[in-house]
């Protein structure tokens, strides 16, 4: 401070005094040496750089770790300096090889996985949100009455409900990352959130896979046109997704939830069964003595204790879901033991 101070008043004595060779001079000389010294603290930053990133080079690293261990050694002074350096240049080994430690990698899994569940379910929620947008607009666009959605209502707030969940856990995940003071308690503690995520991710996937088994009893409860084929399209491209955005669960998988309470119902559900059965291939429903069956080919069996009725491929879904509830109301049971009974199965394929 006391050069700087005496530079000043030298160049302030030299203007006042008209001195204008000698002010030139002290200004030029200041400025030389300013950028020396500029020049030389870049110098030991880059020199620093190299140091660092050598000592942290490998596949295990972290970005952060370089970027603190530069933060730490960018104030060091290097040799040969106008200034005296304050400390002698230190690289903090203890970070880098802790950081290297495979208990510690395993640290950065959680925020990759809590990240992907938010990723899974977000995709899972637009996709059947508007999927059950449209399912809504077709079915009450109908010429004769509304068509029946069994359960779509619920699906949608538990889709919502699910979404939220797992961004929450997610978030929480991140933010009990930051926390410096990671002991065993925390980790475990983020390890389970981190499954949490994980485990609502799934569940918001199956009821995304659930809205679109509805759409297409709804879609066979509308008849044929071109919207209701991009209906069941859609539904398809959620059960069975394109290569590289998901991976296909079939209905023995998934299992059952049904939601009928009344007859009206009960086609269009067991319609989006049997196409959901229709696309798995191998499948068996059974309601108590009836059974639904689809094997390795496109032919749907009906079999009842009174007789038994086949649909070859291409199967008018509306045709056998219709003639399967009126079989299950002529055994006599109600909606709620049709619910409580339902069970499906792998069919082995006939050598």
């Amino acid at each position: 401070m006391g050069q700087e101070l005496a530079k000043g008043f030298a160049l302030s004595t030299a203007w006042v005094d008209g001195d204008m060779e000698s002010w030139s001079e002290l200004a030029a000389m200041w400025i030389e040496q300013d950028a020396l010294d500029l020049v030389g603290e870049l110098s030991h930053i880059v020199g620093q750089m190299a140091q660092a990133l050598a000592l942290i080079e490998g596949p295990e690293c972290s970005p952060e770790i370089t970027l603190q261990q530069l933060a730490l050694d960018a104030g060091s002074s290097p040799e040969g300096s106008s200034q005296p350096p304050e400390r002698e240049p230190v690289v903090d080994h203890s970070n880098v090889a802790a950081f290297a430690r495979p208990s510690v990698r395993k640290r950065r899994d959680p925020r990759k996985r809590a990240n992907e569940a938010a990723l899974r379910a977000s995709r899972a929620w637009l996709l059947a949100t508007g999927l059950a947008a449209e399912v809504d607009e077709l079915r009450f666009g109908a010429e004769n009455s509304p068509v029946p959605a069994p359960g779509l209502t619920k699906l949608v707030n538990r889709l919502e409900k699910d979404l939220r969940d797992v961004c929450d856990l997610s978030d929480r995940v991140v933010v009990l990352l930051r926390d410096p003071d990671q002991t065993p308690e925390l980790i475990a503690r983020i390890d389970l959130e981190a499954a949490a995520a994980d485990e609502g991710a799934d569940e918001t996937e199956l009821i995304a896979r659930r809205i679109a088994q509805l759409a297409f009893g709804v879609s066979s409860g509308l008849g044929y046109t071109e919207r209701a084929d991009r209906l069941d399209r859609a539904a398809v491209a959620i059960l069975h997704p394109p290569p590289g955005t998901g991976t296909p669960v079939g209905l023995v998988d998934d299992g059952f939830e049904f939601f009928s309470r009344h007859a009206p119902e009960l086609p269009i559900e067991l319609g989006g069964i049997i196409c959901r059965m229709l696309i798995d291939r191998n499948v068996s429903v059974r309601f108590g003595d009836i059974e639904l069956r689809v094997g390795p080919g496109e032919t749907l069996h009906l079999t009842t204790p009174k007789r038994s009725k086949a649909w070859e491929s291409p199967v008018t879904v509306s045709d056998p879901a219709w003639v399967t509830s009126k079989a299950l109301k002529r055994a006599g049971m109600t909606t709620k033991q049709i619910r409580e009974s339902a069970v499906v199965v792998s069919v082995t394929p006939l050598a």
